[in-house]
C-alpha cells in the first residue's frame, strides 16, 4: 500500500472513530461506570496511538499516548470519571480532528505542539481518584531497535543471496495489513496478505510460509477456524501462528493459546509483533536463500 492510501485510509477511520466516540462520551457522562463504554473509548485513542507511531505523526502520537494512560486508569477502575477529566478527553478530541484537518489539508500535523494539553494529561493521569499516584509506561521502541531485533531474519550470505522469513498476514482490514505490513517489510520479512479465512487458505496453497500471522476479525468463523484448518494438513501442521488481538491482554492471549495460537500480541505493538516472530523463527531451520530481494506485486512473491 503506497503511503497516500495508508494516510488516506488513516484518515477515514480515524474521522469514523471519533464520531462514534462523541456519541460514546455522552452516554459515558449518562453511565460513568460503563466498563464496555470505557473499553471501546480507550480503544479508540490507543488505536489513533499506535497508528501515528507507525505514519510518524509525532504530535499526534504524543497526545493520544497520554490520553490512553488516563482513559487506562477509568477502563482498569482506578480512578473516576470527574467534570476535570471529561473535559480533558473532550479537548483530546478537538485537537485530535485539529490535527487531522491538518493532516488532510496539507500532509503535516500542522505548527501547534499542544504542549499545554499533553502536559495536562500527564499531571491528570499522576493522580487516581483514590490518591494513589500511577505510572504506566506504554511507549514504542524506536524502529532501530526493531530493525536491530529482526537482523537474523534479513542478511546476505556468502555467496551474496540473501534469506528472509516469509510471513503471511490474514486480516480484514486493508488500512491494518497495511500498517502491520510497514513494520514487517523494515525488519526483512517476506509478506504476502489475506483479507479473508478463504484467502489465506488459498495463500497457503500457493506458496510456503514460516509463520501466519492473523487477526481476531478474520472471516468467516474468525481466526480459530484458520488454525483448525492449518492443523488438518500435514505441510501446514509445523507452521507458527501468531494471533494478534486489540487489545491483547492475558484474557485474551490465553484464549488464543487454548485455540491453536503459539502467541498473541496487541495489534498495532510493532516491537512485541517482531519479538514474538522472532521467538516462533528460532525453532526453525535456517532461512530460505535467494539469488535477489523478492518483489511483491498483486498478493504474491
Amino acid at each position: 500500500m503506497q503511503d497516500v492510501d495508508v494516510i488516506r485510509e488513516f484518515l477515514v477511520e480515524s474521522d469514523e472513530n471519533l464520531s462514534r466516540l462523541d456519541q460514546e462520551l455522552v452516554e459515558l457522562e449518562k453511565h460513568p461506570k460503563d466498563v464496555a463504554l470505557l473499553a471501546s473509548i480507550f480503544r479508540t485513542i490507543h488505536t489513533i496511538k499506535g497508528t501515528c507511531g507507525f505514519l510518524g505523526y509525532s504530535t499526534l502520537e504524543k497526545i493520544a499516548h497520554q490520553a490512553e494512560s488516563l482513559l487506562s486508569q477509568l477502563r482498569d477502575g482506578h480512578r473516576e470519571l470527574t467534570p476535570s477529566v471529561v473535559s480533558l478527553i473532550l479537548q483530546t478530541v478537538d485537537a485530535t480532528r485539529t490535527v487531522l484537518a491538518c493532516i488532510e489539508s496539507s500532509g503535516a500535523e500542522g505548527s501547534d505542539s499542544f504542549d499545554a494539553l499533553t502536559e495536562r494529561l500527564r499531571a491528570e493521569a499522576r493522580l487516581t481518584g483514590f490518591g494513589t499516584p500511577v505510572q504506566r509506561v506504554t511507549d514504542f521502541l524506536d524502529l532501530n531497535y526493531v530493525l536491530q531485533s529482526a537482523a537474523g531474519n534479513w542478511m546476505q550470505t556468502t555467496d551474496g543471496s540473501v534469506c528472509g522469513r516469509r510471513v503471511l498476514l490474514a486480516d480484514a482490514s486493508a488500512f491494518s495489513r497495511g500498517l502491520i505490513r510497514s513494520g514487517l517489510d523494515m525488519a526483512g520479512y517476506r509478506v504476502s496478505e489475506a483479507s479473508s479465512l478463504e484467502e489465506a487458505i488459498r495463500g497457503l496453497e500457493r506458496q510456503p510460509v514460516d509463520v501466519v500471522i492473523s487477526t481476531l476479525d478474520l472471516s468467516p468463523d474468525g481466526t480459530s477456524t484458520l488454525v483448525n484448518a492449518m492443523r488438518k494438513r500435514p505441510e501446514w501442521g509445523a507452521i507458527p501462528p501468531l494471533a494478534l488481538a486489540e487489545p491483547a491482554g492475558p484474557a485474551q492471549g490465553a484464549a488464543m493459546r487454548a485455540a491453536g495460537f503459539q502467541d498473541c500480541q496487541q495489534k498495532f505493538d510493532r516491537v512485541a509483533m517482531i519479538e514474538s516472530l522472532e521467538r516462533l523463527s528460532s525453532a526453525l531451520g535456517p532461512a530460505e536463500a535467494m539469488s535477489e530481494m523478492p518483489v511483491y506485486a498483486g498478493g504474491e512473491w
